[in-house]
């Protein structure tokens, strides 16, 4: 089951998160109660009481300082940036990822021409990039982040 995510999830996003990190860049607990308010999207995959992922979205007009966020403001107006995707270990291979995706799509088409997420080449996440390109997301520039230690491929997939 997808639904929105609410306060007593955070604790499980955040185990989930720091499990992946640098695939996915830390947070904290501040940092996802401000965006539990704030994100246009923050959905979660529970079954039961089995947490199997999430995946957090912005629309341009949101106050967000991220590098590779400010990266696809500067180039496109009308996108929803998917800041992060993480699904558990034992979920992944099972559809957990693309139907979370597939949630977003159908709730932001008509609203949003595109959704906009980035994918590190350095260090690689190949499993990742396999996975976007799958969904039919396509590559539209590359940015050094983190000073130089993180290199990232800027996706974007039409809707």
């Amino acid at each position: 089951m997808i639904r929105r995510a609410v306060k007593a999830d955070l604790e499980k996003v955040l185990q989930l998160n720091t499990q992946f990190v640098p695939k996915v860049s830390k947070i904290d607990l501040a940092w996802l109660e401000k965006y539990l308010i704030e994100a246009d999207v923050f959905a979660v995959d529970v079954e039961g009481d089995d947490f199997r992922g999430y995946i957090i979205g912005m629309l341009p007009d949101c106050d967000y300082g991220s590098e590779n966020f400010k990266w696809f403001k500067a180039r496109y107006s009308d996108f929803l940036y998917i800041d992060r995707i993480a699904i558990a270990q034992k979920a992944q291979s099972q559809g957990v990822g693309q139907a979370l995706y597939r949630h977003v799509e159908n709730a932001f088409k008509g609203r949003v021409s595109a959704l906009a997420c980035e994918v590190n080449i350095t260090p690689p996440n190949p499993q990742s990039l396999r996975f976007h390109h799958w969904l039919g997301f396509e590559e539209v520039g590359q940015q050094d982040t983190k000073g130089g230690t993180i290199r990232v491929s800027m996706l974007l997939k039409k809707i």
